[in-house]
């Protein structure tokens, strides 16, 4: 009935956010890297100190800000964490659409994929789709929040049919994969621009040397 894309409850349902998805961080990260890289062999290629100079130190900075950057995402952890569940429970409130049956709209329906793949309802329990928007003043769940899905099983009021563990546990740890793969992109570029900052330096110091001793003939 539903069919199951999970990895698309991060990019639409936290669509304000979706600057930080792997795949465009990635992007991002290998644009820099190119853009630098044309830097250093154009400095290489016309033996111009200025140039590598230059690219040393942006290559520094770069590598600053990343540090600095891991290490805000690591104390504010808690904080990103109540945003994301926010937003979930927003989403939640504001923006299924239907009546639980049909017609969920767009967020609706990525919903109820996670749900039914994950096996859970809500964010942090079935309750967070009592009294929602789509269905005010209603005891009511989606149906993907069946154990066996069938149209209207949600607005029964019977819980054995239901399942009762919230999704956000399951989202975090989806999420977790995705940093994952942040986390090993940029270690993979951290050794890259350390390597880059070393040839830079190298590279300037055989210029000087070569300029030296041309003058000194």
């Amino acid at each position: 009935m539903y069919q199951g894309d999970i990895h698309n409850l991060q990019y639409r349902i936290l669509d304000r956010y979706s600057a930080f998805t792997p795949a465009i961080l990635c992007l991002i990260a290998g644009s820099l890297m190119i853009l630098l890289g044309f830097i250093g062999c154009c400095g290489a290629f016309m033996e111009s100190r200025c140039m590598l100079i230059f690219y040393f130190f942006v290559i520094v900075v770069v590598f600053l800000l990343e540090i600095v950057a891991g290490i805000l995402s690591f104390v504010k952890r808690r904080e990103i964490s109540g945003v994301i569940k926010k937003r979930l429970q927003d989403n939640v409130r504001f923006e299924y659409g239907g009546d639980g049956s049909q017609n969920p709209g767009e967020y609706g329906k990525v919903w109820d994929a996670f749900q039914h793949d994950f096996e859970c309802c809500g964010v942090n329990s079935y309750l967070d789709w009592y009294n929602v928007k789509a269905w005010p003043n209603q005891t009511w769940v989606p149906d993907s929040c069946c154990q066996e899905v069938i149209k209207n099983c949600g607005k029964t009021t019977n819980l054995q049919d239901w399942h009762l563990d919230g999704c956000y546990d399951s989202f975090i740890n989806v999420l977790n994969d995705h940093l994952l793969v942040i986390s090993f992109c940029g270690v993979i570029i951290g050794v890259v621009q350390l390597f880059m900052m070393g040839a830079a330096v190298a590279l300037f110091c055989a210029v000087h040397n070569r300029e030296t001793k041309s003058r000194t003939v």
